[in-house]
């Protein structure tokens, strides 16, 4: 299942990476935790929220929840963590998301 992008297993590559956000002029930067708002919103400014409509997201499958971050993370040591947010701060900050202080300390 894991598709290539270059040299790269397409699961990893950073946004910046994928997305050439210096490249492409976009109209629309959306994110996880607004997705049923921000896909609406796509839909009505193509002029087809009439004829297509996004699929119901589950309660809160879309809120952040730090417990559950926590727990996904407990098994990873500091210091590949902190590798990781190496790799993606350019996506932390491409996105407007603050640092994961409670990670990497």
């Amino acid at each position: 299942m894991d598709r290539q992008f270059g040299e790269h297993i397409i699961h990893w590559v950073t946004y910046a990476e994928l997305c050439a956000p210096c490249e492409i002029n976009y109209s629309v930067v959306g994110h996880h935790e607004t997705l049923e708002h921000d896909a609406a919103y796509i839909l009505r400014a193509a002029g087809i929220d009439q004829l297509v409509s996004y699929p119901a997201i589950p309660p809160g499958i879309t809120r952040y929840n730090r417990t559950k971050v926590e727990h996904y993370f407990s098994g990873i040591s500091k210091r590949d963590i902190r590798r990781l947010y190496a790799r993606y701060h350019g996506d932390f900050q491409l996105f407007g998301y603050p640092t994961p202080e409670f990670l990497l300390n």
